[in-house]
C-alpha cells in the first residue's frame, strides 16, 4: 500500500512543478559545455555531470538562457563546498544537487534563484539543514534533503519557509527533532528511514499536513503526537516498534490511508474507532491473534484491508461493517477454516488472499465469492477441491499451488468461464485421465496453467 501513497505524493509534487515549468530552446552545445541541454515536449533539462569546480556552472550557463531553466541537474560531481555566487545569472525553476560530495553550502549560494520552486539536495555528506542558504529562496514549495547525513533538526530550521508545501528528509540519521522546526504550511512531510524514537511534539503545529511518512524508524509511541493533524489524509508508520495505539489516532477523522505494517501491535481495541473515512488499512506483520468484533465497526468506507502475517485463527464478526471492501489479505496467519459467517457481508470483494495458512476446509458459499476475481489458496492443507469454487462465475485467477490435492475432474472448472489463469504446482497429483482431460480442456479455453504435473506435461502439450 505504501507504494501507492508515495506515488500519489510524487505525482502531486510533479504537478505543482509542471504547472510552472515549460520547454525552452537549448543554446548551442559548445556554449554550455561541459553541461548539456536536452529539450522535450514538457521540459527542457540541463545536466552538469562530473564537475570538480562549481564555478563551471556559472561559466557554462550564465546568460545563455532567455528564460528560467525548467530543470537543472548537477550530479556525480566532487564539489565539497558550494560557494557564493555559484548561480550568478542562472535562473532555475527546479534544481537537483545529488551525489556530489556536498558538505557545505555558503549562506548566499542561492542568490539570484528567486524563481526556484523545487530544490533537491540528496545523497550528499551534508550534516545539517542549510537554513541560511535556503532563506533566499522565497518561492520554494518543495524541498528534498533525502539520503544525506543530517542528524538532528533544530527549532527554526525550516519554520520560516511559509510557502513550503512538500518536505522530504528521508534516509538521514535524524534522531532528534526540536519543537518549532517545521512551517505550518506543510502538506506533506517524509521522515522515513531515520533513527527517531520519539517525535518530541515537533508535529503539533502542522495543521495543514495531508501526508505524513514515518516508516522505518524506532518509534515506540505516538501518544499525543498527532492530535492536531486533523487534516491528515495519509499516514505511514510502518516498520516501527509501536505495541499500543491507544487513542493516538483518535483525532484523525479525515484519514484515508493508514499503514501500520511491521509493528508490535497485539490488540487494536478502539484505536480505529474515529477513523470513519478510512479506505486503505495495512495491519500486516503485527501480532494480532483475535478480534472482539468491534475493532472495525466504524470503518464502513474501507476498500482494502491487509491482515497478512499475523496470528489470526478466526475472524468472527469483525468484518461485518465493511461491506465496501474489495481487497482482503489474510495470508500467513493460522486459519484452519473459512466460514460463511465471517465474510457474508463482503458483497463487493474482488480479491481474497488466504495463502500460507493451514486451511483444510473452505466453507464459503457462491454468494460469498460472487464478485471475487482473484482467489489465492496457495500453501494450505486442502485435500479436496472446494466444491463451491465450481460456481464462482467471475473468477479470473485461482492459485491452488502447494496443497495436498491429488485429483481434479475434467469438469471442475466448467462454471468458471472467466478463468484466465490457474496455478497447480506443488500438489501430489495422481496422473490419471481425468487430470489429462482437464488440462486439455483448459488449453482449449486458452487458460494459462502454471505447474502442470510433470508426468502429464508432455501429454498436455
Amino acid at each position: 500500500m505504501l507504494s501507492s501513497v508515495v506515488l500519489l505524493l510524487i505525482v502531486s509534487a510533479w504537478r505543482l512543478i509542471s504547472s510552472r515549468a515549460q520547454s525552452i530552446l537549448c543554446p548551442s552545445p559548445y556554449l554550455i559545455a561541459p553541461c548539456s541541454c536536452e529539450k522535450s515536449i514538457l521540459f527542457t533539462v540541463v545536466s552538469c555531470t562530473g564537475l570538480s569546480d562549481i564555478s563551471d556552472v556559472q561559466k557554462s550557463l550564465g546568460n545563455h538562457f532567455s528564460q528560467p531553466i525548467p530543470r537543472l541537474y548537477i550530479t556525480n560531481c566532487n564539489i565539497s563546498e558550494f560557494s557564493s555566487a555559484s548561480f550568478t545569472n542562472v535562473s532555475v525553476i527546479r534544481l537537483t544537487l545529488s551525489n556530489s560530495n556536498i558538505r557545505l553550502l555558503s549562506d548566499d549560494v542561492f542568490d539570484g534563484l528567486e524563481n526556484l520552486g523545487f530544490l533537491t539536495i540528496e545523497d550528499n555528506p551534508l550534516k545539517r539543514i542549510p537554513t541560511e542558504a535556503l532563506t533566499k529562496l522565497s518561492n520554494l514549495s518543495t524541498l528534498s534533503l533525502a539520503y544525506d547525513q543530517i542528524t538532528n533538526v533544530k527549532s527554526g530550521s525550516l519554520s520560516g519557509f511559509k510557502r513550503l508545501r512538500y518536505l522530504t528528509l528521508t534516509g538521514n540519521h535524524i534522531s532528534k527533532i526540536e519543537k518549532g522546526s517545521f512551517p505550518e504550511s506543510l502538506n506533506m512531510l517524509s521522515l522515513s528511514y531515520n533513527q527517531l524514537m520519539t517525535l518530541n511534539g515537533s508535529l503539533q503545529n502542522l495543521t495543514n499536513l495531508r501526508w505524513l511518512l514515518l516508516c522505518n524508524n524506532g518509534l515506540i509511541s505516538l501518544d499525543g503526537e498527532l492530535d492536531n493533524l486533523e487534516s491528515l489524509k495519509g499516514l505511514d508508520i510502518s516498520r516501527n516498534l509501536i505495541s499500543k495505539l491507544g487513542q493516538s489516532l483518535s483525532k484523525l477523522s479525515e484519514l484515508r490511508r493508514l499503514n501500520l505494517a511491521f509493528n508490535n501491535i497485539h490488540n487494536l481495541g478502539t484505536s480505529l474507532k474515529s477513523l470513519k473515512n478510512l479506505e486503505y488499512i495495512d495491519l500486516s506483520f503485527n501480532y494480532l491473534a483475535q478480534f472482539d468484533g468491534h475493532e472495525f465497526s466504524t470503518l464502513t468506507k474501507a476498500k482494502r484491508l491487509d491482515l497478512s502475517g499475523n496470528r489470526l485463527m478466526s475472524l468472527g464478526s469483525s468484518l461485518s461493517h465493511m461491506e465496501h471492501l474489495t481487497y482482503l489479505n489474510l495470508s500467513m496467519n493460522h486459519l484452519h477454516t473459512m466460514k460463511h459467517s465471517e465474510v457474508m457481508w463482503l458483497k463487493n470483494l474482488k480479491e481474497l488472499d488466504l495463502s500460507h495458512n493451514v486451511l483444510n476446509t473452505f466453507n464459503l458459499t457462491e454468494h460469498d465469492l460472487a464478485n471475487v476475481k482473484l482467489l489465492k489458496l496457495r500453501d494450505n492443507h486442502l485435500i479436496c477441491y472446494p466444491e463451491v469454487l465450481k460456481r464462482v462465475s467471475n473468477l479470473i485467477e485461482l492459485d491452488l499451488a502447494f496443497n495436498f490435492l491429488t485429483s481434479l475432474s475434467e469438469h471442475e472448472f466448467d462454471g468458471n468461464q472467466q478463468l484466465h489463469k490457474v496455478r497447480l504446482e506443488g500438489n501430489p497429483w495422481i496422473c490419471d485421465t481425468h487430470l489429462l482431460h482437464l488440462l486439455s480442456m483448459l488449453k482449449t479455453r486458452l487458460v494459462e496453467v502454471s505447474g502442470k504435473p510433470h508426468c502429464l506435461q508432455g501429454k498436455a502439450e
